[in-house]
Parts: C-alpha cells; structure tokens; sequence
C-alpha cells in the first residue's frame, strides 16, 4: 500500500504531459520528425494567411465567414506550432505529438464544421431557401458546404484517434478527449439542428415534412386554401399589398396573418405587402391617393405587375374583409364580438381579376333544346340554375344565354366556355357542328371549352318508354373519345333511390381530383345520374394519342350499394323494393366496386403521358372539355343544399381547370375568430387554484426528482 501510494503520488507530481505507455507507428514517426514537426506548422500557418487575405480584397470586407475561418486557420497552426516546439523542451516527443494532433485536428475540425454550418445561412442563403430547383441550378455550392460540414467532422473525430487508449494513464489526456468529445458532439447537433432548419424553408416535393405548418385552430386561422397555394405559386408578375388597416385590431392581426402566409408560400419577390398606417404614414396615403385613386383609406390595395411597368390594381374596401362586423376599431377587450374573416376568398379574386387584365371570362349557357335556365333563380328548382350564376358573377365571370339550334352557324368569338345544362332534346346538327368548331378551332392561340352535363331524359314512343335519343351529341362526345352510358345508376338504401353521392377519383392526377381528395369528407350530391367515361381502349388496336380523356368524378357502390339499370320503363322506387326481395340478383349488380359519373377531356402533352400505360402522368396537357352524367347537381335546388357549396366549388374548379386557372379545389371558408371569457372572478376559489397551481406543480417536480436522485444514490 505504501509503495503504491507512492508511485501515485509521483504521477501526480509529473508535468501536464505524462508520459504514455501506448505508442503507435504514425505518433513515432512523426515524432521522429522532432523540431522540424513545429516549425513546418508555424511556415504552414504563415501561407495559409493567403485565405483570410484573398477572402478579404474579394468581398472588400472582414465580415464574411472564409474571412475569419481562414484567419483561425492560420493563427490556430501557427500557435499549434509554437505550442509544439515549447512542448518538445519539457516532454517527450510522442505525448508531444498526441497533443499537437488533438489540439490542431480537433480545432481545425470544429472551425471547419462551423463554416459549413454558416455558409447556407450566410453566403447561399437564396440557394438554400429556394428549394431542389435552386438546388438543381447550383450543385458546386451544395457540394463545398456538405464537404466541409462532413470533412470538418471527420478531422474532428480522427484528431482523438492520438489520444485513444492513453486516457487511463494521463491525466491531460483524459481532460482533452473527453472536453474535445464534448464539444465536437455539441456541434453535431447543431449541425443536425442546422439542417432541419434549412429544410424547414424549402419544399421537397412529399418530402416536405420539416417545412409543414399544423394549424389546430377550430377553423383554421392559419392556413391557405389548396387553390390559393396553386395561385400564389403560379404567379407571373409581383404583386405588392398595401395593407391599409390598423394591425392592433383583430382585422388588422387576423390581415397580417395572411399576407404573412402569402409571402411565405408565392416564390421569391412575387409577393409583398407593406403596412401604410393613416396616423404615421400620411404622406405615403397621400401618394397611393393620388397614384392609383382608391376611395378610401382603409383596406386593401393590391398592385399586380413590376413598379415601372404596366400595372393593374384593385382595392379591397374594409367591410369586404369580414362578415359579422367588430364593434370598434380598438384593439381586441372583453367587448369584441366573434366575427368571420374573408381576407383569402376576397384577396384571392382581386388578384384572379388582376391577372386576367380586369377583364370578365363569358359564359355562354345554351337554351333551345330543354337545358336548364340561368333566369330562374328560384330555391326549391330543379329546372334553374340562376343561384350559381349569380354567384359565379361574383367571380370574374359574365354569364349569357346562346341560342342552340339549327341557325346557330358560329360560337360568339368571346366565348370562353359553352355550357350545355341537361338538354331535353338532342341538339341540331348545325348547332353540334358549330360547337365542334369551337373545340377544335384556334382563335387567338386559344381552342374553345365546353362542359356538357346530362341527364337520364325519357322520351315516351307510344306505350314504350325510352332513353332520349341524342345522337348528335352523342357522336360529338364519341370524337371525344367518352362513351356515354343509356343507363341510370341506383342506390338501394337512400330515399329516393336516384340520390348519390360521389367523389373524386383518389388515383386521378388532374388537378382537380388531386384539389379535392385532399379531404376524406368531400361528397358531391347527384340526382338521376348516368355513367360517362372514356371509351375502353381495344387492346389489339393502336392506342390513340387525339386526345387525354379521364375519369375524375366517380360513384362508389360501397354502402349506398349502387347499380345500374338500363330499362328506362322500370321505376327506381319499385325496381329497389323488388330486389332487396331478392338478395341474391341484388348481390349480382354489385359487381362492380364504382361508377364514372365524370370524365375530363384535355390536349395530350408531350411527355411520357402518351407512352402506354403512363396516360396519367401528363403534366401539359391543355383542357378542352368536361362531360358529367348529371346536371341536377349543380340545380338551385342542390345549390341550396347542405351539399350546395361541395357541388358549387366543383363546378368552380371545373371552369378554372377549362380556363387554366390555379384557383383549383375548395373556396376559402371564413376564418371564425372566437373570444372566450373566463367565467370566474379574481376572488373566486376558481381562480385561486389557477394562479397557485403552476407554482405548486413546479415544486412537487423539483421535489419529486430530488427525492428519486436520494434514492438512486442511497443505492
């Protein structure tokens, strides 16, 4: 005991660098290298001040990252040396050696992690944040920041390899690779930190998890429409708002909001707003006044095109932006009323009007064959449309009425879209004809749009009862290439029988099956539906290329259990009670798992969509024409349903997919802001609890973690 303790105290006596009984090959040789080691680091240090200098007279200044990491590069070797050569006259060479290379590799590795760290925020901030295609555009500055992040850590680590194995028998061995252990594991995770913050500012396609907002307000108060989204996304000039509204109020907070989230989501310099406030910014006021003449000095004005060039604006009043109106204009206390904020719906239709130049897209309904008429407007119709016409003018849309009989000999030039509402009778053939001209011809580097919906008509022959003939539109559609079906699709547990619900098609890659299937709850109310869909293709017979034809809109027989029924003469009522008698024929017609009740028609692109088999991934191909089996969908009866605005936003999104709009899928709901007011007062028990329990929960935590640590070590 004696002599150990001895020795002991010996080590304890020893200089800073003990000497280590673990020598390896390398630590010898350069060990061997003696003097000469230390003075090729201090002549190494002097040329590496060619970094922080070049760094320098490039940008002009010293704040720049290469500037100070290329300074500690230098500096940090040149003391590395010298450390080294006053080490070497107290100490033996290898422990010499073992520190020189922990001290140097470990520091120069963490500098270098440093600079990988800092340059995506620094120098390629715009690289970074502009996602895979500014990725894609620079791949030199995404490889020189990966290597030195990577490169920097592995010195780092490969520094203490010297160290290895002598951390027993040194004390200062111990003390530096367990401090260097440390620290180089807390710059990890700040560079894994720092990469997650990097991806939480690009988009990665459906890799996209780290930049995702969760917004778990009741009604949403955060988040933009998927067809707002597809806007600011697809936006081809800048557009500057000039939020003209106190933000201490709720409206005020509730705008700032999302022009905050606009910005956030259009591309770079697409969107700007800027807050103009009356009090401070006067003069500011005074210019906008005169430069764009608004009526009012408070609301929105939105700006569409570059300073300079030509510019559209519109101005959104203040009352536009809410429905249940605030009681003052002062910040939000106790006697604020819940309102509904509208600023994405009317944002999103100043810039939609904006973009198109201020100019109204017609609308031409036809009439002369039975359709359904856009002057009823009467609730309970099922022969008007008027309720979704009145709507749609609301919307940048102007709607007409055309005659569509045998003297029709031309669409009207200024016709975007022709729609055909259920007709009772087949149209002319002069009338098909002029229709079919307008969907193949070009005027203005435009085709011409259409969407037809129609019914399960029934024409009376004497005592026999059949299916309207249509052939005239029906050959119309066949160029189309959609097949449409002489049935009548069925359900045998609702009442009436002839109600259905339908969905958009999961696997569909148009946009507006893809707009809606983003919500499990979106059903669209049909009535007296048929089947439409594309013709099967003849596997024997070269594929045709004329035109992309898809099912969007499908029936699934699911629980409803939905069949069809081609005997126009038996009644849906009656043929339901028959075979529900019969379980085994009801099973029969069940066969089939859903029906296409909608069909999309578009130009084929370019692409790998006209490789067979790959039809669906188009990605360029232009609309032409929509084709639904039903038309009493979108009746003022239905549009005055619960399902009135389901059925109203697909008729919506069907018009802008025609018309290439982004504004796809589900119209902006007004977002609820609620006050909520605590029912108890400041003496109350209630309240006491409320005040006193954290402070009493942080305490018992303390205790409780202090009493399991007494207990661990009384072990």
């Amino acid at each position: 005991m004696e002599v150990r303790q001895t020795m002991t105290n010996e080590h304890s006596n020893a200089p800073a660098l003990n000497t280590l009984s673990t020598n390896s090959s390398w630590i010898n040789a350069l060990a061997g290298l003696g003097a000469k080691l230390g003075m090729a680091l201090v002549f190494g240090g002097m040329v590496m001040a060619v970094v922080p200098v070049s760094a320098y007279f490039q940008t002009k200044s010293i704040q720049n990252p290469w500037f100070f990491w290329g300074f500690f590069l230098s500096g940090w070797t040149i003391l590395c040396g010298a450390m080294h050569l006053g080490n070497l006259a107290s100490h033996r060479s290898t422990d010499a050696v073992r520190f020189l290379v922990v001290a140097w590799g470990g520091g120069i590795g963490v500098a270098t992690t440093l600079l990988g760290m800092g340059l995506p925020f620094l120098n390629y901030a715009e690289i970074f944040g502009g996602g895979l295609v500014e990725w894609r555009k620079h791949p030199k500055e995404l490889l020189l920041t990966t290597t030195l992040l990577l490169g920097g850590i592995i010195l780092a680590f490969l520094s203490l390899i010297a160290a290895k194995g002598t951390e027993r028998e040194s004390v200062t061995m111990r003390r530096i690779l367990y401090g260097a252990n440390t620290l180089i594991t807390t710059v990890l995770l700040f560079a894994i930190l720092g990469l997650i913050n990097v991806l939480s500012f690009v988009n990665l396609g459906r890799f996209d998890f780290f930049n995702t907002t969760f917004d778990y307000t009741e009604s949403s108060l955060y988040t933009l429409s998927s067809g707002t989204k597809d806007l600011l996304q697809s936006l081809d000039q800048p557009v500057l708002v000039y939020m003209m509204i106190p933000e201490s109020t709720l409206i005020g907070g509730e705008s700032k909001t999302l022009l905050d989230n606009c910005k956030a989501l259009a591309p770079k310099d697409a969107f700007a707003w800027q807050s103009v406030s009356r009090d401070r910014d006067q003069s500011e006021l005074s210019k906008l006044e005169k430069k764009f003449q608004i009526p009012d000095a408070l609301g929105f004005l939105v700006v569409y095109g570059a300073e300079g060039g030509k510019q559209q604006h519109d101005f959104i009043p203040y009352d536009k932006l809410y429905s249940t109106p605030q009681r003052s204009m002062n910040p939000a206390d106790e006697s604020s009323s819940n309102f509904s904020y509208l600023g994405e719906d009317v944002l999103r239709k100043s810039i939609i009007t904006l973009k198109e130049g201020k100019t109204e897209s017609k609308l031409y309904f036809t009439s002369g064959n039975g359709e359904l008429t856009i002057a009823d407007t009467s609730s309970p119709s099922l022969e008007g449309i008027g309720m979704i016409t009145e709507q749609l003018a609301k919307t940048n849309y102007k709607t007409e009425t055309l005659v569509f009989d045998s003297k029709l000999t031309t669409i009207p030039n200024d016709a975007e879209v022709v729609i055909i509402a259920r007709p009772k009778t087949d149209p002319a053939p002069e009338a098909i004809q002029a229709l079919r001209e307008f969907l193949t011809r070009s005027v203005g580097g435009k085709k011409g749009k259409a969407v037809i919906l129609l019914d399960t008509e029934k024409t009376r022959l004497g005592s026999k009862v059949t299916w309207t003939p249509l052939p005239n539109l029906k050959a119309l559609l066949a160029e189309f290439q959609v097949q449409v079906g002489d049935n009548q699709l069925i359900n045998a547990r609702l009442r009436p029988s002839t109600n259905l619900f339908a969905k958009t098609n999961e696997s569909s890659r148009n946009k507006v099956a893809m707009a809606f299937n983003q919500s499990i709850m979106t059903n669209f109310m049909l009535d007296s539906a048929r089947t439409v869909s594309p013709f099967p293709q003849n596997p024997s017979a070269p594929p045709r290329t004329a035109f992309q034809v898809e099912d969007v809109l499908l029936v699934p027989s699911g629980q409803l259990r939905v069949f069809t029924e081609s005997d126009p003469s038996l009644d849906p009522g009656e043929l339901v009670r028959d075979l529900l008698g019969r379980p085994e024929e009801l099973v029969k017609r069940l066969s089939q798992p859903f029906y296409s009740v909608g069909v999309f028609v578009s130009d084929p692109g370019t692409g790998v969509e006209n490789v067979p088999g790959h039809e669906r991934m188009a990605t360029d191909a232009k609309p032409r024409l929509a084709v639904f089996g039903d038309a009493s969908w979108i009746s003022n009866k239905y549009f005055n349903s619960q399902y009135g605005e389901n059925n109203y936003n697909l008729f919506y999104s069907t018009l802008s997919w025609l018309k290439d709009r982004a504004d796809v899928g589900e119209k902006p709901k007004g977002s609820e802001r609620k006050t909520y007011n605590l029912a108890m007062t400041a003496g109350s028990p209630e309240f006491s609890r409320l005040k006193w329990m954290p402070l009493w929960l942080m305490l018992s935590s303390v205790g409780l973690l202090g009493g399991a640590v007494w207990v661990v070590r009384r072990r």
